[in-house]
């Protein structure tokens, strides 16, 4: 039993460390785009799903011994597999859909090492239930989850600011190497045949698996699936744009799943489905109180989502427990139980950005939670005794259910308060408001992008072309442009990260400047929602697709000033702030050239990592600072900034122009980021 429950553990901890690690290697060469992290989650979906299905055939249709040689085949060729070079891959060139490739290169980098460490938990189980039939092998899959657990919370606190992506793989590949022989020994420790009198007993209770069972091992954790990644999405995405809090509801979901399946059977003293329907009103009652934009404090209501997720997790994981098939349909229910998850994944990743204007798969996860519960409350009806009592009791019960599904689907496609036009797509939910204006003030319009402002425009011909929010002239952006145009001279100013596209307001004629935009929405947007654009002296040019990307495929652009602004709320785009990227930075710059790098944050500070980083390329670093009060804000649309710029020559410039503001030398100091290492725990205020 030992051995089985360390190699159970320690290939749950590999699957868990090697999915972040991949996305890392694959992200800088990729050009950072965000469909990377969704081909790889995509990836290991899969590869679960087809490992336990590979479990499931290798235990319904091969004896033991058999079941042993087919593990020891793919772990001999996964291990030549991993050997071969993770950190040497290479893109084969420039695309805007590069999905496809990362699917394939996974396939062929990893597809063995990850379906040896998926078919895992459901093989080993099964050998455990050959080996010791009085135990029992559900239990096992808690140990599994606890595994993948410790692998979320070392990862970012101890792996990836300590080491390497090449360390990283080259220690996880001695590791995989240790678990591929765990395989070995627990194959040998399982009886080498079935006892006949066990087996000759076990066949006379025939196993029972009616379809309607199936189909909730599918749904149970499709449910809980699309809950995770709706929930993290509007934790991560609308409520806290904080770095690394989306580890927090993984780390609940797999509470749940450890909560549900540990031996002690807390699931079954805690009447989660008795209190499920005061959970499900609850979150609604704090849905429409949020739609009338009377939102509770950051914290509170961060922790209510969470708790909301963890209980309905748990109570999806508990009910699916329960319905557990006899240990010879083992590894056909862990088959369910990662289809539903895969299923879940697809669900919200591809299907809920076309359908849902808004994070519409939090509702819709809800009333599916309430559906399911509906059904196992008719199921245990249909066992009773049929009487007007519960007759009544289920017609209530589906009268509430259609309310709640109306009342969540209308939260579903609720429009934000004031707003105009909204959407999403795969880089998140946009809207464009107008709000009412008091007689007398400015009208404006706003946009904002997954919780955060991009962009404020006056709409009055007098005031329509001033630079307002982090752009405005006191801001460290301001500053240096003007500071810069004061030698008369014509300037070529390159843009990452396009908005709604405000500092087209700064351009005189002869001024080229050139945006890079990576999300076509918001490039459609400034064209015909915003007029900065068009309404600009200067030239204005658009490419669209990551900037990273593009200006590695570009020519040199001798840019008089490179402005780095795609930063979304406090998410920050590792890639863009690398060594690497400096260099590719520095080949667009004229000699004389300067790097302005927008850095305002609410949790991390950047200015930590871009000192040193810069001065890897022999460059000096000024940080700008400028801060707004309320009224300004108010009555101007100006906002703080915080902004530093980036220059060969700049403790010698003359900074007039720039007396205002708060300006700080960079220190120099520091280990700096490259495509091999960043660490985000440093750089927390």
């Amino acid at each position: 039993m030992p051995v089985f429950k360390a190699t159970i553990f320690l290939g749950a901890f590999l699957l868990f460390w090697i999915q972040p690690l991949m996305a890392r290697f694959l992200l800088p060469l990729y050009g950072g785009v965000p469909e990377v992290w969704s081909a790889c989650l995509l990836f290991f979906q899969a590869a679960l799903l087809i490992g336990y299905a590979w479990a499931y055939w290798l235990v319904r249709w091969c004896s033991p011994m058999q079941q042993l040689i087919g593990q020891a085949i793919i772990g001999t060729a996964a291990i030549a597999s991993v050997f071969t070079g993770v950190h040497e891959w290479n893109p084969s060139g420039l695309s805007e859909y590069p999905a496809g490739e990362i699917l394939v290169s996974l396939t062929l980098r990893i597809g063995l090492p990850c379906l040896l460490l998926a078919s895992t938990t459901p093989l080993i189980q099964s050998w455990c239930a050959a080996r010791h039939p009085d135990r029992n092998p559900y239990h096992l899959y808690s140990l599994s989850n606890l595994g993948s657990l410790l692998a979320l919370l070392m990862f970012p606190l101890l792996l990836e600011p300590e080491f390497s992506r090449a360390q990283q793989f080259r220690g996880w590949s001695f590791a995989f190497v240790v678990f591929a022989f765990g395989i070995i020994v627990s194959g040998l420790h399982q009886p080498p045949r079935i006892d006949p009198a066990r087996d000759s007993s076990a066949n006379s209770k025939p196993v029972t698996v009616t379809r309607g069972q199936r189909a909730m091992w599918i749904a149970l954790p499709f449910c809980s699936s699309v809950l995770l990644l709706g929930f993290t999405n509007r934790i991560t995405r609308e409520i806290a744009v904080v770095p690394l809090l989306w580890i927090v509801p993984l780390l609940l979901y797999l509470l749940a799943w450890i909560f549900a399946f540990e031996r002690h059977g807390w699931h079954d003293r805690i009447s989660l489905r008795k209190w499920l329907p005061w959970i499900l009103a609850v979150t609604l009652m704090f849905s429409l109180i949020s739609l009338l934009s009377i939102r509770p404090g950051l914290i509170w209501q961060t922790s209510f989502y969470c708790a909301v997720l963890f209980l309905l997790s748990w109570f999806c994981h508990s009910e699916v427990y329960r319905l557990r098939p006899d240990e010879r349909q083992l590894a056909g229910y862990y088959l369910g139980l990662a289809a539903g998850g895969a299923l879940g994944g697809v669900f919200v990743t591809f299907l809920a950005p076309r359908v849902f204007s808004g994070y519409g798969e939090v509702p819709f996860g809800l009333w599916f939670c309430a559906m399911l519960a509906a059904f196992l409350y008719q199921r245990d009806i249909a066992r009773r005794p049929t009487t007007p009592d519960t007759m009544r009791r289920s017609g209530y019960a589906w009268a509430g259910l259609i309310g709640y599904a109306v009342l969540l689907m209308t939260l579903a496609q609720a429009e934000f308060p004031g707003s105009i036009d909204q959407g999403r797509n795969f880089f998140g939910t946009w809207s464009i408001r107008q709000p009412p204006v008091k007689p007398g003030d400015s009208a404006y319009r706003t946009f904002m992008m997954s919780g955060t402002i991009h962009g404020l425009q006056f709409t009055s011909a007098q005031h329509e072309n001033e630079p307002t929010t982090y752009y405005c002239p006191e801001s460290g952006a301001g500053r240096v442009i003007r500071r810069m145009q004061s030698s008369g001279k014509p300037m070529r100013i390159g843009v990452v990260g396009l908005g709604i596209g405000t500092l087209a307001a700064y351009g005189r004629t002869n001024d080229v400047i050139r945006f890079y935009e990576i999300n076509p929405q918001v490039i459609s947007v400034a064209n015909e929602q915003f007029s900065y654009l068009r309404r600009s002296s200067g030239r204005i040019e658009t490419v669209p697709g990551d900037a990273r990307q593009r200006m590695i495929s570009e020519p040199p652009q001798s840019y008089d000033l490179l402005i780095i602004d795609a930063f979304n709320g406090s998410t920050i785009p590792h890639h863009l702030l690398t060594q690497e990227a400096f260099g590719i930075y520095s080949r667009h710059l004229k000699r004389d050239g300067r790097l302005l790098l927008h850095v305002t944050n609410k949790y991390l500070d950047l200015s930590r990592v871009i000192g040193p980083t810069a001065a890897t390329l022999h460059y000096h670093s000024l940080l700008i600072s400028w801060r707004a009060d309320a009224q300004q804000w108010k009555v101007s649309g100006k906002r703080s900034s915080d902004w530093i710029l980036v220059s060969r020559d700049l403790p010698a410039e003359n900074r007039s122009g720039l007396d205002t503001a708060t300006i700080r030398l960079l220190s120099r100091e520091g280990r700096p980021w490259t495509d091999e290492h960043t660490a985000i725990l440093p750089l927390l205020k």
